[in-house]
């Protein structure tokens, strides 16, 4: 099966969200799937950021295709990437297609009506706010949530009763050291913080 991942994020960056997106699809390509990512580079040759991706960010690239399309500026670039993603339309139906830019999942999932995996880390407001209803009713497409909290705040705001919301925690490299509750309070103490981790 051959998983096309479109993000929006840009590389190179020191972004959270890019970290996590690219330990995806390297768990993924470990795991014997074919992978194609889609985002926004903002350096100018294609070639360029590949090394710096293995190099900055410690990722195996073997198995992975980056498809990236470079602008210099900010304005727009969910948009643009959900463009670059269009050769996904030539390929069968049975590929699977993991959006985490809302524009991707509405272009592909609502419009296209292809099947889709929509991970989203936030409660979108205005415009974003109906797009991300639109996506999260539709029959052909799941969405992931990292948080039990955060998929009750989306059943809230949208009054929604739906079993397609489903809660995976936040991608990490495997062999990281686990953080057990004591440590985890003797730490939030340290940084002068009240919350206490009860598990």
């Amino acid at each position: 099966m051959r998983i096309f991942y479109i993000s929006p994020s840009s590389m190179p960056s020191k972004a959270a969200n890019l970290v996590h997106v690219l330990n995806q699809v390297e768990g993924f390509s470990q795991n014997g799937y074919q992978i194609e990512l889609f985002f926004r580079r903002n350096i100018l040759f294609h070639k360029d950021l590949i090394k710096k991706t293995t190099k900055q960010y410690g990722i195996n690239s073997k198995g992975i295709k980056y498809s990236s399309i470079f602008s210099p500026f900010n304005l727009g670039i969910s948009l643009i990437i959900t463009l670059r993603s269009f050769p996904i339309f030539f390929f069968k139906r049975k590929n699977l297609i993991i959006s985490r830019n809302l524009y991707a999942a509405y272009f592909w999932g609502v419009l296209f009506n292809k099947r889709i995996i929509y991970e989203t880390h936030t409660v979108e407001k205005g415009l974003r706010g109906l797009i991300q209803l639109k996506v999260i009713k539709h029959k052909k497409i799941k969405t992931l949530v990292i948080t039990k909290a955060l998929k009750l705040l989306l059943i809230k705001k949208f009054n929604l009763f739906l079993d397609n919301i489903f809660v995976i925690p936040d991608a990490a490299k495997s062999g990281l050291e686990i953080i057990k509750k004591d440590k985890k309070n003797q730490l939030l103490k340290i940084l002068n913080l009240k919350e206490k981790f009860n598990y």
